[in-house]
């Protein structure tokens, strides 16, 4: 194996190498293998990435899946045709996977889009986020700066609330009103605050403000202390 940079414009074969680097305009015509990847430049790779570690500085576009086994972060802008698998991911910038996302933490400072489902053990969020399909974890916290939108969230605890500072994000010029909009809300503990949503269902749930639910489904404790409209709820 060796190394490769891509310092002008060029374009590379695919296969097995120890590190890539991009920071002109390069092309890498099939999947990739390596240990270290990083965009500094603008990137696109028409086949699959498989790499050890990975750092997005700058513009990459991927045509097929990506796998990053170690903790990254984006800081820049990551586009892709395909879904990504992996341990940690930061999102600083903007990251969007036309397929699903299934990594053990996730953190969005910034916009992230999954097309399909996103599976994670964590995931925390101060930007904006969007998920086409099932947002599912152990642990999920939406503190809303921007509006989300997410058809279905899963898991034990989940908080939505207001973000508790300004944050002034990237890619964006006014921020409108921040809300969370979702169908169908299921976990054990959950607290909503800015939650437009048809169905919320769970065991302990708190209600805060500015919320808009259909029907609330609840086994154990319903508390509503803040201004919400709720249409329907039951006991079960």
């Amino acid at each position: 194996m060796n190394n490769i940079d891509i310092n002008g414009l060029g374009n590379i074969n695919g296969g097995n190498y120890d590190s890539v680097g991009i920071n002109g305009m390069g092309t890498i015509n099939s999947d990739l293998i390596c240990d270290e990847l990083s965009v500094n430049g603008k990137g696109k790779t028409l086949g699959r990435i498989n790499t050890k570690s990975m750092d997005v500085n700058g513009l990459l576009t991927c045509y097929d899946d990506i796998e990053v086994k170690e903790p990254f972060e984006i800081n820049g802008v990551l586009s892709s045709k395909g879904g990504l698998k992996g341990q940690s991911v930061i999102v600083n910038g903007r990251a969007s996977f036309n397929k699903g996302v299934n990594v053990d933490k996730v953190e969005v400072n910034g916009d992230f889009i999954a097309g399909e489902d996103c599976q994670c053990g964590s995931f925390y969020s101060e930007g904006r986020v969007r998920v086409k399909g099932l947002l599912s974890g152990d642990n999920i916290e939406l503190n809303l700066s921007l509006t989300n939108e997410i058809n279905e969230i899963g898991g034990e605890t989940l908080k939505v609330r207001k973000a508790r500072r300004l944050i002034r994000v990237l890619f964006f010029t006014k921020s409108r009103r921040s809300k969370l909009i979702s169908n169908v809300i299921e976990a054990d503990d959950i607290y909503l605050e800015h939650t437009k949503c048809n169905v919320v269902r769970g065991k302990n749930i708190k209600i805060g403000d500015g919320c808009d639910i259909g029907k609330i489904e609840y086994s154990g404790e319903l508390i509503i202390n803040g201004n919400s409209k709720i249409r329907e709820k039951f006991k079960v």
